[in-house]
């Protein structure tokens, strides 16, 4: 069970990271034409939640967990 609270949160990142590596290369190269930044914003606010919801063992994980997981949200909206 140990090994799993390291494990998750390493590949639950790089799965992430991966996401945002292509998005990023399939986008054009105007950057104000999605939501990145309010995402990430947001994202990082929604894991402080959680990480002090959880412990505070948790919050430097879930700060970047989900401030990576509101990026990748956010790169998927266009803005209209």
């Amino acid at each position: 069970m140990e090994i799993f609270k390291i494990l998750l949160p390493l590949i639950i990142t790089a799965i992430l990271v991966l996401i945002v590596i292509k998005k990023s290369k399939t986008q054009s190269d105007k950057s104000d034409d999605n939501y990145m930044s309010l995402g990430m914003a947001l994202g990082m606010t929604l894991g402080a939640g959680f990480g002090t919801a959880l412990g505070k063992d948790n919050i430097a994980t879930s700060i970047s967990i989900g401030m990576i997981l509101g990026m990748v949200i956010g790169m998927s909206i266009t803005k209209k």
